[in-house]
């Protein structure tokens, strides 16, 4: 029961994170992809964090499946 609770309670921050980090990429102009080296290591970084997100998340979906959880 504490497994299933601490892997539903890592994906519950996982989609908060997801959708903090997808109103910023949102933000981010897209047609020149960042002005300066900063907005664009930015860009980068929020893109790369969105995808390990998802990963982790099917992962951690799979986990509670495999538990009976979901």
């Amino acid at each position: 029961m504490r497994r299933e609770k601490a892997l539903e309670d890592r994906l519950l921050v996982l989609n908060e994170e997801d959708k903090r980090l997808e109103a910023e990429y949102a933000r981010m102009p897209a047609v020149s992809a960042g002005r300066t080296l900063a907005e664009r290591r930015r860009r980068a970084e929020v893109k790369a964090t969105l995808e390990a997100n998802k990963r982790e998340g099917s992962n951690l979906r799979l986990q509670l499946k495999r538990l009976g959880v979901k």
